[in-house]
């Protein structure tokens, strides 16, 4: 006998049987009845032939003896009687004596007619009064009676008395309370007694009220695990062989995912048996909800019903023997594969050891009898109680399918069925309260290894980000990876579960899903300090805006760098007195001329030190006027007050103005648009219904299934991909608008160009960013036309070009910046941050403050230009191109202790400072804002509107106070800021 053979049965039905066969529930055959005996009509029983008696053995044997010719059977089929003048039947109304008062035969079968008012009772035996109705079912009504009237037909009264007859016998234990069970009082001793007379459903009875107490050492379990009794009858599966019965490879299907194949599905079917053990059928089992109608293979499904409280007081009891079905195409034959069942209910089955489980072969729906008391009267007889005191029912029902491995794809382990209970109350019934049945199919595959290698990769990931972060804490890396690996992780599953044709992979569980979700809610929090972080960043950026505008006196034509101009031939020029009537020595003179500054020589080393250099004494003697022993400060010679005073210093504030007014702009303007990315996610995922990717079917199906509820993996997947594709479709669009249409970026460095503005930008002490936007035209205060023809000429090349450096083109740079510099700049802010901190805020305005403002802004313009323009010996400046390892590793190498050094940058790196630059660090916290709100709500819709408020929120908070806050730093008035 091969290891599947009580396992595996080929199915047939009582109706297969012959007329001398008796059906085998247990295994689906047919066997043989005892000579002189024939099948019943439903083949569940041998009788007797017609004509004949039935004989029961001391041991239980039953056999039959055919009564003589002129005899009949009598009513309880036990003995023959004669019958009378030839009269075997009597008449319609006639009742028929068979035997004396004492119980003896008759000689004779004898009818009576029944008087007026009064009516045949069902068994012909006795007439009775018309006022008399009397129903008898055995599973709804019970009575000593009825107890009585069984134990007398089959004689078992001489066998109770040994009947241990006490309360702990039948008690049966509820979660809240111990019930004293009037159907364990007036069924178990009946059921035990006639479970040793070898009778079969007497045995199945007596298995059923051992499974109805849920309680494995149970008096009623006792009784069915007695050793002298002897019977055939299986409840329970050995202990010792749970790991064996699991984890058979006896199960021939190879299952498939595609959806029509023969095998896409799984059928389960159930053997029914009645409370008193009478087998009913065996069919597919459909509970109330059809769970068990469509079940695919490979998809996690799960549904809930909702059930009242009095329809379980008015349910049939039923008894499940579940199997699995399969039809096999070769043989033309069905087969069941019986299935464990494991109910949590038992005290043994509670904790995760299978070898301590105790598995069961059956399984019931609805106990709405062993609920209700009994009630003592005084003569010491029992009642039951009119309403039962608790309800069990079939709470939640789980059937676990675990895949065999990867070397045998489709190929599967016995199924079990995970059975909870729960119990309605007395007050439920009541109240007729709702309750929950829930129904769920789950696959677990054998191997966990991508399982381990997520979390290894989150592990990994994490720890590199937190070193990255130790050296780039700003960036916040660690927010990134987890976000890269729960997203990784997702669309991995996405991707193979949905694109597999034979099961490969299944969805993760509820443990990998919350470590999706920690993640996702820890990447979130990271985002969140790392936006705060760019924000503060964003708010604490000093920046000064460098007017190049002159008075309109110029005394000579201005003749023009040549746009060919070596930059070797433009130094040797400008350091060798070797000059010629360009626009930037004409500026360069009239600044000289005009200011007449001076800076302190603060370092007398560094000037002995560069005076071999000509280059250096020519810049040293030509600024020797500027020199002053004074302290670290330029100063304002009392022409330069009278200039002030005469209006021959003052130019337009007003480009001024529209420069600010426009870099505020672009600090908050996203490279992508936030609405357009939300509103076309949610239009793809909503109205399109691309959501419905996120059922839990192997499958790209769209169409709604309601056995299949969305899986959390596949919809944080889904949402990921049409987020992110959408992304970048937008960031695609926006990268060729600013390539070949228009570059916001570069449109704001032109216009530093037409408004003869530069920008100088700190975003830290010793590093920024420099925007030239000298004009080469030397003047930008003037009227339309000549603008017009300035740049006509601009762009036909007759004019020099905009670079920082003769000859160039490069406008945009970053900057590192010396020690000297940054000391002689703060000297002079200092002024004037000592004097605000002196006046309170209504006294701010006051003429004599702004007085002070306009000379330290005249002041800072004025050194500015001058470094700029090389005119100072000890705080100077380089320009070069990063080395390839600057460029690689993203740092400066470059020693700026004694000069600053100027990076030539065709990147606007300038834009870090601003929200176009950091589109990765917005865009990133948007996904993982959308990413949090799903997890926490598991809707698309709410998730899109989080996103856009919080991004909003965000956009105000870069806004807030911010024209306040560049006024303080460029030293201008706020109010005048459009």
């Amino acid at each position: 006998m091969s290891d599947s053979d009580d396992f595996i049965f080929e199915y047939s039905n009582p109706q297969e049987c012959s007329r001398n066969e008796l059906f085998i529930p247990h295994n689906f055959t047919c066997q043989k009845c005892p000579s002189n005996l024939i099948s019943s009509e439903n083949h569940l029983e041998c009788i007797c032939e017609k004509n004949g008696k039935q004989i029961t053995s001391e041991d239980g044997t039953v056999s039959c003896e055919r009564c003589q010719y002129s005899t009949i059977l009598t009513s309880d089929e036990t003995d023959c009687i004669s019958c009378q003048n030839n009269t075997c039947h009597c008449s319609s109304n006639q009742i028929k004596i068979e035997r004396h008062h004492n119980g003896t035969l008759l000689d004779t079968l004898m009818c009576l007619p029944c008087p007026e008012n009064s009516f045949l009772s069902s068994d012909n035996s006795k007439c009775l009064p018309c006022s008399i109705i009397f129903t008898k079912n055995y599973e709804k009504i019970f009575s000593l009676t009825i107890l009585h009237e069984r134990i007398l037909k089959y004689c078992l009264q001489n066998n109770l008395t040994a009947w241990i007859n006490i309360k702990e016998s039948y008690l049966i234990k509820y979660q809240r309370q111990v019930i004293d069970s009037y159907y364990l009082r007036t069924e178990l001793p009946v059921a035990h007694q006639l479970c040793q007379k070898k009778n079969n459903d007497a045995c199945e009875h007596l298995s059923n009220i051992c499974l109805l107490t849920l309680q494995f050492d149970s008096f009623p379990c006792k009784l069915f695990f007695d050793k002298n009794l002897t019977n055939s009858t299986r409840l329970f599966y050995p202990k010792n062989e749970n790991n064996k019965i699991l984890n058979r490879k006896s199960i021939p299907l190879t299952f498939t995912l595609l959806r029509n194949h023969t095998f896409s599905k799984m059928n389960f079917a159930a053997s029914t048996f009645s409370l008193n053990g009478q087998f009913k059928s065996t069919s597919q089992w459909n509970p109330s909800c059809s769970f068990f109608e469509n079940i695919r293979f490979g998809i996690n499904a799960i549904k809930e019903c909702k059930i009242n409280a009095k329809e379980l007081l008015n349910s049939n009891i039923e008894i499940l023997t579940p199997y699995l079905t399969y039809y096999d195409t070769e043989a033309k034959k069905k087969y069941l594969y019986e299935l464990a069942v494991l109910i949590k209910n038992i005290q043994s089955n509670v904790n995760n050891d299978i070898s301590q489980w105790q598995l069961s072969r059956k399984f019931f729906t609805v106990d709405s009898v062993t609920g209700f008391a009994v009630t003592s009267s005084g003569n010491s007889t029992f009642l039951r109680a009119p309403e039962p005191s608790a309800i069990r029912y079939l709470k939640s029902m789980t059937v676990q399918v675990k895949m065999q491995g990867r070397n045998v794809p489709g190929k599967i382990f016995p199924p079990l069925i995970i059975i909870e209970y729960g119990e309605a109350t007395h007050q439920d019934v009541i109240q007729n309260t709702e309750l929950t049945v829930e129904y769920k199919i789950s696959f677990t595959l054998a191997e966990k290894e991508f399982k381990g290698a997520i979390e290894i990769a989150i592990g990994i990931f994490s720890s590199l980000a937190l070193i990255h972060a130790g050296l780039k804490t700003w960036r916040y890396s660690i927010g990134n990876a987890l976000l890269f690996v729960s997203t990784a992780s997702c669309i991995y599953y996405f991707i193979f579960y949905k694109g597999q044709t034979v099961l490969h992979i299944l969805l993760p569980d509820d443990y990998f899903e919350l470590i999706i979700k920690i993640s996702t809610v820890v990447a979130f929090g990271g985002k969140v300090i790392g936006v705060l972080y760019l924000i503060y960043r964003h708010r604490n950026v000093n920046i000064f805006f460098v007017d190049w505008e002159q008075s309109r006196r110029v005394l000579s034509p201005a003749s023009y760098d040549s746009p060919h101009t070596s930059l070797r031939k433009s130094y040797r020029k400008k350091f060798y007195n070797e000059h010629s009537q360009t626009i930037s020595e004409l500026v360069e003179s009239r600044t000289k001329n005009s200011s007449k500054s001076s800076l302190n020589n603060t370092n007398n080393n560094i000037n002995n030190s560069n005076a071999s250099s000509p280059s250096q004494q020519s810049i040293n003697h030509s600024n020797s006027s500027e020199e002053s022993s004074e302290g670290n400060k330029i100063l304002l010679k009392e022409n330069d007050t009278e200039n002030i005073s005469n209006d021959k210093w003052l130019v337009s504030v007003w480009r001024i103005y529209f420069v600010i007014s426009q870099w505020l702009r672009i600090k908050t303007k996203r490279k992508t648009s936030v609405s357009f990315q939300i509103f076309s996610t949610i239009f793809i995922l909503e109205v399109i219904g691309l959501k419905m990717l996120g059922l839990a079917v192997p499958d790209m199906t769209m169409t709604e299934n309601k056995l299949v509820d969305d899986n959390f993996t596949l919809q944080y997947a889904v949402g990921v991909i049409i987020y992110v594709v959408v992304y970048l479709f937008q960031l695609m669009l926006v990268n060729l608008y600013e390539k070949y249409v228009k570059n916001s970026l570069q449109g704001f460095v032109d216009l530093c160009s037409v408004a003869n503005i530069s920008l100088l930008i700190f975003t830290d002490d010793y590093y920024g960013y420099y925007i030239h936007g000298r004009s080469v035209h030397g003047f930008a205060d003037t009227d339309l036309m000549s603008l017009i023809s300035d740049l006509q000429r601009e762009e036909n090349n007759l004019c020099a070009h905009r670079g920082l450096i003769p000859g160039t083109t490069e406008q945009t740079f970053v900057v590192c910046i010396s020690r000297k510099f940054r000391v002689f700049y703060n000297a002079l802010l200092g002024s004037i941050n000592s004097n605000a901190r002196n006046f309170s805020r209504r006294h701010f305005s006051k003429l004599s403050m702004w007085n002070e403002r306009c000379k330290t802004h005249l002041k800072l313009r004025k050194f500015l230009c001058g470094f700029l323009e090389h005119c100072y010996v000890n705080i100077n400046y380089i320009v070069k191109e990063r080395c390839f390892l600057e460029k690689l590793c993203d740092i400066e190498l470059v020693d700026t202790t004694d000069k600053t050094v100027f990076y030539i940058d065709n990147n606007y790196s300038f834009d870090t400072i601003i929200f176009h630059g950091n589109e990765w660090v917005l865009a990133t916290f948007e996904l993982s804002t959308f990413l949090f709100t799903l997890v926490l709500g598991h809707n698309y819709i709410l998730s899109a509107i989080f996103t856009i408020f919080l991004s909003q929120l965000l956009t105000l908070l870069a806004k807030f106070n911010q024209s306040e806050s560049i006024s303080r730093k460029t030293l201008i008035d706020e109010r005048f800021l459009m």
